[in-house]
Formats: structure tokens, C-alpha cells, sequence
């Protein structure tokens, strides 16, 4: 079971878009109106700055900035516009995104410019880390400590979601209609996104496509045919200052041709550009700004001794992988060096960092091989069983070496409940996979105290992911149906009968009764419904909303003075036949 957010439906809301559900079983999801630093192991916002001088005559200053952010929802004020309650909303997490932050220098116009890829933890993490020169990091401290500067940052993210649909399908050469979108430029000359659905909202009359209608009066599906050509050739691109819509890099396609059908469910993704003053965040906390800056003297280092670091962007929780590092060797320059230098850094959570000394020549460039590895646990029946999995080689040239998820050898599993959730229920369960003639499997639980994990498993395998609620407060327990281990983000609407049921009610006269009143009541309690059938309208339906899944069912009888009926499942019984008679009612009850 995957849900996904369907683009088909777009709800401006204020500061972000809703979208329903594909299918309409799931909430509503809310994009992201900003970013926020992500809280650090104190609570405070992620955000450190480091400044290391090293000691001589002639030293320098050397600065690094750490810091996680995540994306921020306002999902109770889009519940307050769209009257839905915050459980029927949730955050649409990004897959990918890039960030771009401009420090001013002393000179006129000179800035130092991040611009990275942000790489996701799966849950709306990010991990950046840069190394400044010693001026900027002299501004950037004097801007946090002193209040003066107005930092801003353009951030660009991708979100995933189902294409829009429409009537018929178009036809094209990829290489025409890739020139075609490319060629579409803004004011700035940027191949933007708003740029894009203003050209495919023009009339398509000699355009490198042909669109095979259904109907003469059919309005041309243009969200289908955008949504379904960012799925096959296009990528964000990295945002420039002052970039308010996304811009899009584009893939050289196949030649040949090729026709899509838009009526078919594609999944896709859409671009969303925010803005973001990283230090208003940190001083609207209230936090003393020096504990986020650290000042330090580097001790001496002997001549030819390379300071090494290696820094990691991975899912936090890992509940099976005791250990994560990467074995670095640079290799012999003989006749002076003859043998390799070798040294493992074992990254340390929660920062997952870790440093070494690399004994080079003096004056040799830095230079090295490194080999990242983590250690994989997993049961095999009842088996513990525990092996090392060893990465790709990597090349590197500097004194920091930074470690995704992507350079490592095995495929995390991110997953998270909502707090909604897990103020009713305990989640325990496997991830469980085959290798071989053996299944894999480890356990998870998430609770309020431990509201993520993540479970690492082989590249190549396919995990599935077994769930079971439990409530806090007692009460049989339910099993979830087998979910997509991308299914990052768990909520309410994952656990069977929340949300809104119907449940129709047939009657089959007999004898000469007119008709027959039924009263119905949910196991959560509540105003009773009564429903009036006849023979001209012997069917009924009676829909309610399941707040709390744990009490999703509902009982009935016939008025006036008929038993209850049993305690009844909306997921087992959703249609009741009555074949009783009953007496003219003397009044009328609408349904």
C-alpha cells in the first residue's frame, strides 16, 4: 500500500499546495512553506560554526559550518482552511532538493557562494557542511553574533506525487519536444517551471507533438503532458540569487518516437522554490548566539601531518547497523614513501563524524582512496548474524570527505510515524528480505519515545515491511497490510478504518409493511442516525468518520424497540440486508 499525493487536485492554500491522495483513502498533503534548521541533540536549532586557528607565525584560520535543516509545514493552518482536522494532513516530504547561501565579503560585489545538492535522510532531513575561507567565517560569526546582517538563502526541492491525467495521448520525437523545452526562457534567460506551464498552457498547434483527442471540445491536458515530461527528462537545477521559481535542467533523450497515453497513472514529481533567512531562525530562538560558535587553537602538527575528516549525511535511528566508516589509503610515492598510508575512520552518531592524522611527505598533495563499509545485522530464523558490507572506492583530495547514503553499500530505510499516531498506538514489526535460500528479517518498533528508525539493507534486495498497532490504551490490536518500505511517513490513515466509512442499509419487505426505521450508532459514541426506508427507497447509506481506529465499528437495531445488533467491522460488513416487517411509522425520518 503507497500513498501518494495526486497533482491531478491542487488546493492554493496560504503559503503552500494541498493535494488529496491518489485514490482518495489517505490524507490530504500539505507542501512545505520554508525551511527551519532541524534541532540539534540540545534542543537548540543544528547549526555550528567552527573556527580553528592553527598556531606559527604564519597561521590561518580555518572555518567549517555544520548544519541540518528540514522542511517546516503549517499543516494547522491548512487544516483551518480547508475545515479538515490536522489528522487528515500531512507533510509532503521532499526526495531531492539544492540549497544556495551567498556570504558578502569586505570587497565591493565579492560573495563566497554554496551552492550543493541537498541529500535527503528520507524523513525531510538535510545535512550540509562547508568549509569557509577565513573571511567569511569571520563574517558569517560577526553577522551571528552582532545581529547585522540579513542572511537569505533560495532553497529548490522536488516532490513526488501522481501526474495529472487527461483525455487521449500525445506523440513526438524526445529530441524535438526536449529542444522545445528547453528553448523556454524567462526574463533571466532560466528554464523555469512557471515558464514551462505558461508555454504548454498555449495552443498546441505547431507544436513538436500531436495530440490524439477524444473529443472535438476537449481541453488540451496540459498539467498531464508537463508532469509526465519532468518524469522522463528533467532535473532541478541549482537556484540562483533571487530565483522565486524553480529552474530545470534537462537529460538528452532517446531519438526515435515516442507516444504517451495521459490518461494512465505515471508517478512524477513538481518544484517548489523557497527562501530562507537562516540567521533570523537562530536569533528568533532566543539561544545566547555564541553557543552555536566554537573557537579553538589547533595543537601542533608535525611537518608532513594532514588533518583528515570524514563527515556523514545518513538517516538517524539505524537499528541494524552497529557500525558505519570508511577505510582511507593513500597510496606509496616511493622512493621517500614506499609503503601505503592506511587509516579507518569509524563514524561516531549522532554527528557521524570522525578525524584522523595522515603521516604524508612534506609538501605532498593530499590525495587518497577511500572505501566506505558498514557493518549489517540482521536474523536469520532466529540467527543473529552480523557481516560487513564494503563500498565502491571513492577519490579524494581534501582534508573534509563527505559520506551519503549513495556511497554507501547498502539501501537505507527510512521510517517515521506522526505524532498523531503515536499519541494512540505502538508500532512494532519487521523488514524482512531474501537472500539466497535465506529470509532476512529485523525488527522495528516506533513509539513516542523513539518516533524514527531506519533499517539498512543489501543494494540489490527487496524489503517488505510488516506492521502491527497497538493501542496505548488497550484494546485488540491491528495489523497494518503490507506496506512499500518507501512509505516513509506513517499516519493514521495507515492503520484499517480511519477515516470516513459508509456502510448501506437494504431492506427486503415482507407483507404489507411501508417501510422501516432503522437507528444506527458508531462504537465511538456520538449521535445516533436514524434512516426511514420504503419500498419505493429500500436502501440507505449511512457514512461517519473513524477518529479513533481502535473503535471503528458500529451496531443497529429496528426502531422502535428492536435489540442492538452485535458490534460490526465497516471493514468486514459494509452492507446490512434487513428482511423485516415493520409497522407505517407515523413519522417521517429523512436519511
Amino acid at each position: 500500500m503507497t500513498m501518494r499525493p495526486d497533482f491531478q487536485f491542487e488546493t492554493q492554500g496560504e503559503g503552500c499546495l494541498v493535494y488529496p491522495t491518489h485514490g482518495g483513502a489517505g490524507p490530504h498533503w500539505v507542501t512545505p512553506r520554508g525551511v527551519v534548521f532541524a534541532p540539534g541533540e540540545d534542543g537548540l536549532p543544528d547549526f555550528r560554526l567552527a573556527l580553528l586557528r592553527a598556531p606559527g607565525p604564519f597561521a590561518r584560520t580555518s572555518t567549517r559550518l555544520d548544519l541540518r535543516l528540514e522542511a517546516a509545514y503549517d499543516l494547522a493552518g491548512a487544516g483551518e482552511q480547508l475545515v479538515v482536522p490536522p489528522s487528515f494532513l500531512a507533510p509532503l516530504l521532499p526526495m531531492s532538493g539544492h540549497l544556495r547561501l551567498s556570504l558578502p565579503l569586505s570587497g565591493a560585489g565579492l560573495n563566497e557562494t554554496l551552492s550543493v545538492p541537498l541529500a535527503w535522510n528520507g524523513l525531510g532531513r538535510a545535512r550540509v557542511t562547508w568549509r569557509l575561507s577565513a573571511e567569511a567565517g569571520a563574517v558569517l560569526r560577526g553577522a551571528l553574533l552582532g545581529g547585522t546582517l540579513a542572511l537569505a538563502a533560495n532553497v529548490v526541492l522536488a516532490l513526488r506525487g501522481v501526474a495529472a491525467r487527461g483525455t487521449g495521448a500525445v506523440t513526438f520525437d524526445p529530441r524535438a519536444l526536449v529542444r522545445a523545452l528547453s528553448g523556454v526562457r524567462d526574463e533571466r534567460g532560466r528554464t523555469t517551471y512557471e515558464a514551462l506551464q505558461t508555454f504548454v498552457r498555449e495552443p498546441w498547434a505547431g507544436q513538436p507533438w500531436r495530440w490524439h483527442s477524444q473529443g472535438a471540445g476537449d481541453p488540451a491536458p496540459w498539467a498531464a503532458l508537463l508532469d509526465r515530461c519532468l518524469a522522463r527528462f528533467a532535473r532541478l537545477a541549482p537556484p540562483e540569487d533571487g530565483d522565486l521559481s524553480p529552474a530545470l535542467t534537462f537529460d538528452e533523450p532517446p531519438p526515435g518516437e515516442m507516444t504517451w497515453p495521459l490518461d494512465d497513472v505515471v508517478e512524477t514529481w513538481r518544484p517548489v522554490a523557497l527562501e530562507w533567512r537562516p540567521l533570523d531562525g537562530l536569533r528568533a530562538g532566543g539561544a545566547d548566539p555564541s553557543r552555536f560558535v566554537t573557537l579553538a587553537t589547533a595543537p601542533p602538527v608535525p611537518h608532513g601531518f594532514v588533518p583528515l575528516e570524514a563527515v556523514g549525511n545518513l538517516p538517524g535511528g539505524r537499528v541494524n547497523v552497529p557500525q558505519v566508516g570508511v577505510h582511507v589509503t593513500a597510496a606509496p610515492r616511493p622512493p621517500a614513501r614506499p609503503q601505503p598510508v592506511q587509516a579507518t575512520l569509524v563514524l561516531e552518531p549522532p554527528r557521524d563524524t570522525a578525524t584522523t592524522t595522515l603521516r604524508l611527505l612534506p609538501g605532498e598533495p593530499l590525495t587518497y582512496t577511500a572505501r566506505p563499509y558498514l557493518l549489517l545485522s540482521s536474523l536469520v530464523g532466529s540467527r543473529p548474524t552480523t557481516r560487513v558490507l564494503t563500498g565502491s572506492p571513492l577519490t579524494g583530495t581534501g582534508e573534509t570527505l563527505e559520506l551519503g547514503a549513495a556511497e554507501l553499500p547498502a539501501k537505507f530505510c527510512p521510517l517515521a510515524a506522526e505524532p498523531a499516531l503515536l499519541e494512540r498506538a505502538v508500532l512494532t514489526g519487521t523488514v524482512t528480505w531474501t537472500e539466497g535460500a535465506g529470509e532476512h528479517h529485523v525488527p522495528v518498533r516506533l513509539d513516542r519515545a523513539r518516533p524514527e528508525v531506519c533499517v539498512a539493507v543489501p543494494t540489490g534486495a527487496e524489503p517488505a515491511l510488516r506492521l502491527r498497532a497497538e493501542s496505548v490504551t488497550g484494546g485488540a490490536a491491528l495489523d497494518l497490510p503490507e506496506l512499500d518500505v518507501g512509505e516513509r511517513l506513517l499516519t493514521l490513515w495507515h492503520l484499517p478504518g480511519f477515516g470516513a466509512q459508509t456502510v448501506r442499509f437494504i431492506w427486503v419487505p415482507t407483507g404489507d409493511a411501508p417501510g422501516l426505521d432503522v437507528e444506527v450508532e458508531s462504537e465511538a459514541g456520538g449521535p445516533h442516525t436514524r434512516l426511514h426506508l420504503r419500498r419505493d427507497r429500500p436502501g440507505a447509506e449511512w457514512s461517519y468518520v473513524v477518529d479513533d481506529p481502535f473503535r471503528p465499528r458500529y451496531r443497529f437495531r429496528v426502531l422502535p424497540d428492536g435489540a442492538w445488533s452485535p458490534l460490526l467491522s465497516p471493514l468486514d460488513t459494509r452492507e446490512v440486508t434487513l428482511a423485516l416487517p415493520y409497522p407505517d411509522p407515523s413519522e417521517e425520518v429523512s436519511r
